[in-house]
């Protein structure tokens, strides 16, 4: 329940209850004849309290969640005749908010660095797989072969034959996934 509620809720009219049913709506708080009116009814401390509440309600943003990637604005200093409960109370909310908010920025930076770490071991796990498949193509190639040969002046461009054979076995990869695609 909101602090201007809670206060709302505390007070008792002055004046005897009316017989015509309440208004299930609160007036709305651009409405200042219906406030005056209320506020009218109240007595002068109890009337400045509400005042403040509704001051302090005003200047409030109107959207009480914030974006992840904005901070909360910073809140107006209360007035020094303000219900100190109600001050209190913001204060709490504020506080709350904030920690909920880092908690989120928590939790958000622990999950992309999970999924770094797993595409990392992905792409290590991949480099493997490759490597192991070029030095097994490596094992079968006959070097007298034409395919031999013609790899003998392909691989004359690396560091090692390994190397080469891993860019050769990655280069057809990608020519099977481009002819898969493409049909």
């Amino acid at each position: 329940m909101d602090p201007i509620d809670n206060l709302l809720s505390t007070l008792t009219p002055s004046s005897p209850p009316s017989k015509t049913p309440p208004n299930p709506s609160p007036p709305a708080v651009s409405d200042a004849g219906s406030i005056d009116h209320l506020l009218a009814r109240l007595g002068e401390p109890q009337t400045q309290q509400v005042r403040d509440a509704l001051l302090q309600r005003s200047q409030r943003p109107a959207s009480p969640t914030t974006s992840p990637t904005t901070q909360p604005s910073p809140t107006p200093n209360p007035s020094p005749v303000a219900n100190p409960a109600i001050t209190a109370y913001a204060k709490q909310q504020a506080e709350q908010a904030q920690a909920q908010q880092q908690l989120e920025q928590a939790e958000a930076q622990r999950q992309q660095a999970l999924q770094a770490q797993r595409l990392q071991q992905l792409k290590q796990q991949r480099q493997q797989e490759i490597r192991s498949q070029a030095q097994q193509w490596l094992d079968q190639l006959k070097p007298k072969s034409i395919e031999g040969r013609w790899f003998e002046e392909f691989g004359c461009h690396y560091d090692s034959r390994l190397e080469a054979a891993i860019a050769y076995i990655e280069a057809l990869q990608e020519v099977d996934r481009w002819m898969v695609s493409g049909e």
